[in-house]
Protein backbone atom coordinates (compact mmCIF):
# COMPACT_ATOMS: atom_id res chain seq x y z
CA UNK A 1 0.00 0.00 0.00
CA UNK A 2 1.21 3.47 -0.86
CA UNK A 3 -0.04 6.87 0.27
CA UNK A 4 -2.74 7.96 -2.19
CA UNK A 5 -2.11 11.28 -3.88
CA UNK A 6 -4.90 13.83 -3.36
CA UNK A 7 -5.95 13.41 -7.00
CA UNK A 8 -6.69 9.66 -6.54
CA UNK A 9 -10.49 9.35 -6.66
CA UNK A 10 -12.32 7.99 -3.61
CA UNK A 11 -13.79 5.37 -5.94
CA UNK A 12 -10.31 3.79 -6.07
CA UNK A 13 -9.22 4.20 -2.46
CA UNK A 14 -12.53 4.04 -0.59
CA UNK A 15 -12.25 5.57 2.86
CA UNK A 16 -8.50 4.87 3.00
CA UNK A 17 -5.60 7.28 2.62
CA UNK A 18 -3.53 4.57 0.90
CA UNK A 19 -3.90 2.61 -2.32
CA UNK A 20 -2.71 -0.84 -3.38
CA UNK A 21 -0.53 -0.97 -6.49
CA UNK A 22 0.46 -4.02 -8.52
CA UNK A 23 3.25 -4.13 -11.08
CA UNK A 24 2.17 -6.54 -13.77
CA UNK A 25 4.24 -9.32 -15.28
CA UNK A 26 1.70 -9.50 -18.15
CA UNK A 27 3.50 -8.17 -21.21
CA UNK A 28 0.41 -7.00 -23.05
CA UNK A 29 -0.99 -5.18 -19.98
CA UNK A 30 2.37 -3.46 -19.43
CA UNK A 31 2.44 -2.42 -23.09
CA UNK A 32 -1.09 -1.03 -22.77
CA UNK A 33 -0.05 1.07 -19.75
CA UNK A 34 2.95 2.40 -21.66
CA UNK A 35 0.82 3.22 -24.71
CA UNK A 36 -1.76 5.02 -22.57
CA UNK A 37 0.89 6.82 -20.54
CA UNK A 38 -0.67 5.83 -17.21
CA UNK A 39 -1.72 2.90 -15.06
CA UNK A 40 -4.91 0.95 -15.58
CA UNK A 41 -7.32 -0.11 -12.86
CA UNK A 42 -8.47 -3.68 -12.44
CA UNK A 43 -9.67 -6.11 -9.85
CA UNK A 44 -8.71 -9.71 -9.24
CA UNK A 45 -10.11 -11.99 -11.91
CA UNK A 46 -12.55 -13.90 -9.75
CA UNK A 47 -15.76 -13.52 -7.83
CA UNK A 48 -15.36 -13.05 -4.07
CA UNK A 49 -14.43 -16.34 -2.44
CA UNK A 50 -13.93 -18.15 -5.76
CA UNK A 51 -10.68 -19.42 -7.28
CA UNK A 52 -8.56 -17.02 -9.33
CA UNK A 53 -9.17 -17.13 -13.06
CA UNK A 54 -5.99 -17.40 -15.09
CA UNK A 55 -7.09 -17.24 -18.71
CA UNK A 56 -9.03 -14.80 -20.87
CA UNK A 57 -11.33 -17.70 -21.77
CA UNK A 58 -12.04 -18.45 -18.11
CA UNK A 59 -12.85 -14.77 -17.50
CA UNK A 60 -15.24 -14.66 -20.46
CA UNK A 61 -16.94 -17.85 -19.25
CA UNK A 62 -17.36 -16.43 -15.74
CA UNK A 63 -18.27 -12.83 -16.58
CA UNK A 64 -19.43 -12.81 -20.19
CA UNK A 65 -19.09 -9.65 -22.26
CA UNK A 66 -19.08 -7.42 -19.14
CA UNK A 67 -15.29 -7.52 -18.93
CA UNK A 68 -12.48 -6.80 -21.35
CA UNK A 69 -9.56 -9.22 -21.45
CA UNK A 70 -6.10 -9.27 -22.97
CA UNK A 71 -4.58 -12.40 -24.41
CA UNK A 72 -1.14 -13.46 -23.24
CA UNK A 73 0.66 -15.23 -20.44
CA UNK A 74 -0.07 -14.24 -16.86
CA UNK A 75 3.35 -15.21 -15.61
CA UNK A 76 4.50 -18.10 -13.46
CA UNK A 77 2.88 -17.13 -10.16
CA UNK A 78 0.40 -19.63 -8.83
CA UNK A 79 -1.16 -17.31 -6.22
CA UNK A 80 -2.39 -13.71 -6.37
CA UNK A 81 0.11 -11.03 -5.45
CA UNK A 82 0.70 -10.06 -1.84
CA UNK A 83 -0.40 -6.65 -0.57
CA UNK A 84 2.19 -5.08 1.75
CA UNK A 85 1.97 -1.77 3.59
CA UNK A 86 5.24 -0.14 2.55
CA UNK A 87 5.24 2.16 5.60
CA UNK A 88 5.10 -0.69 8.13
CA UNK A 89 6.18 -3.74 6.11
CA UNK A 90 3.06 -5.54 7.34
CA UNK A 91 1.48 -8.10 4.98
CA UNK A 92 -2.19 -7.18 4.57
CA UNK A 93 -3.26 -10.01 2.21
Amino acid sequence: MLPAAPRVPALLRGRHDKIAVRVTAHGEAAALCLALGHAIVSTSANRAGQRSLKTARGCRQAFGARVLTLQGRIGKRRKPSTIIDLDTGRVLR
